[in-house]
């Protein structure tokens, strides 16, 4: 009896149906794992949210008694360099703050986003009184000072609003899940593509099946 070609096609499709199932699930699998470390990432960088805010108050707190030396007179030197180290410390609280992982989360917090946006605002605005600090005029750098001390306050809130608010443990949940949101969205896709794949090679496979009954009952 001769053996048709198509006996030996059919193997194969079969050989890489099979394949493509394992591989779906192996990159189930390691999409799975994947998934699980970055919750548990996510869940280190809230945790050090605030202690974040904490740093960020006490950079703060140490730039603003620099600007109140100088007002009172202490001109040394040391000090002006001293609240100028203290002017871009701060600044880089600020930035880890806006862009680093410790800080994304804080955005879901009532009213931080604006009191970062003020923060960062208002030492914009006294950049160039750092410039010249040499020159600065006690009035400006009380001035400085004051609005720098009003941000303190909204900082400490936020701080104990994480360790203190009810809905900590609902919000820190909801920042690791919008981490994998995106990541659980694709394989949702790749495996549904994978699924209408596998049903239009078996379609086609049946149909090849019929095809050649068909032409061995002729």
């Amino acid at each position: 009896m001769t053996r048709l070609p198509f006996l030996a096609n059919r193997r194969l499709r079969i050989t890489l149906l099979a394949l493509m199932v394992l591989l779906t699930l192996v990159a189930a699998a390691v999409t799975h794992l994947a998934n699980v470390e970055r919750q548990s990432a996510a869940r280190l960088d809230f945790s050090r949210s605030p202690w974040a805010i904490a740093a960020t108050e006490v950079e703060t707190l140490r730039y603003g008694q620099a600007l109140e030396l100088l007002a009172y007179g202490r001109r040394s030197p040391e000090v002006i360099e001293e609240a100028r180290r203290r002017f871009d410390t701060t600044w880089s609280r600020v930035d880890i703050l806006k862009t680093g992982p410790e800080g994304r989360p804080l955005l879901r917090l009532p009213g931080y986003p604006e009191t970062l946006a003020a923060f960062d605002k208002t030492l914009q605005e006294q950049e160039g009184l750092i410039d010249r600090l040499e020159a600065a005029t006690p009035e400006e750098l009380h001035a400085a000072h004051k609005a720098i001390d009003a941000i303190i306050p909204r900082l400490r809130d936020a701080f104990l609003m994480m360790l203190t608010d009810a809905n900590y443990n609902g919000l820190r949940t909801s920042a690791a899940h919008d981490l994998l949101e995106g990541r659980l969205s694709f394989l949702l896709t790749a495996l549904g593509s994978l699924v209408v794949l596998l049903f239009l090679l078996l379609m086609s496979e049946i149909r090849e099946a019929r095809r050649l009954l068909r032409q061995s009952d002729a």
